[in-house]
């Protein structure tokens, strides 16, 4: 709520609440915008996204008792996502205004990142690599550094979601146009696109596309209330 931000963990075959986490800090206006779980579900991470200019909360929890590992302060621009990495050693956090790798140890920064645009933020499965939107594509950063390996450059009003499929192979883009919406998928590594979606004028549009996590279906986000499911059939 407005007055006390909580975090909720949910039992994914039953639908019965487990945790709540509170420790978010309350004042008005406050939500949460991003919330992520480790790769062996140890540990959440929880970001602010309000807008006003008051300085945003990342917490870390132990995700079996909700106890708060640690609290960062990530400025006053609002966060669109966050990740773990595949080792779960690092977190990567994707702001209005740049992205940040910290240390999923002690929250502590280990490199930053800018321009960056649009929600999208995905950890190849390597581990290696890190994938976030551009205001004019997407960029492939090392991990480790930060720095910037190549560019994919996409042309978009704005780049809304990126997947990668399981072994790294495939990237879904999801595109927003100014009269249709898309979804774009590609090599990975040679950049040539498989297959397109693209929804045009006034039709249900595009708002997100994930991958499964351990074969070549995606999941698609339709307005208001859509859900389908695609076989890639390379």
């Amino acid at each position: 709520s407005a007055q006390e931000p909580v975090v909720r963990m949910w039992d994914t075959s039953t639908g019965q609440p487990l945790q709540n986490y509170s420790g978010h800090t309350a004042r008005p206006k406050i939500r949460i915008s991003a919330v992520a779980c480790s790769p062996d579900g140890a540990t959440s991470a929880s970001a602010e996204g309000d807008l006003n200019a008051e300085d945003k909360e990342l917490h870390l929890w132990e995700t079996g008792t909700g106890k708060q590992r640690w609290k960062i302060n990530t400025g006053t621009h609002p966060t669109h996502a966050i990740k773990f990495s595949p080792d779960g050693k690092a977190l990567a956090v994707l702001t209005s205004a740049r992205l940040m790798l910290l240390s999923a140890v002690d929250g502590k920064e280990q490199w930053t990142f800018s321009p960056v645009d649009g929600p999208g933020l995905q950890f190849h499965p390597d581990g290696r690599r890190l994938l976030c939107g551009l205001p004019d594509g997407f960029a492939v950063l090392d991990s480790t550094t930060g720095q910037q390996l190549r560019k994919l450059a996409i042309e978009s009003d704005r780049n809304l979601s990126c997947s990668l499929s399981h072994d790294g192979q495939w990237l879904a883009t999801c595109l927003q146009h100014p009269a249709s919406s898309q979804v774009s998928i590609m090599n990975f590594e040679t950049g040539q696109e498989f297959a397109n979606l693209t929804i045009n004028g006034t039709d249900p549009a595009f708002r997100d596309a994930r991958f499964f996590p351990k074969d070549n279906r995606l999941a698609t986000a339709r307005a208001p209330n859509a859900v389908e499911i695609w076989e890639l059939q390379p």
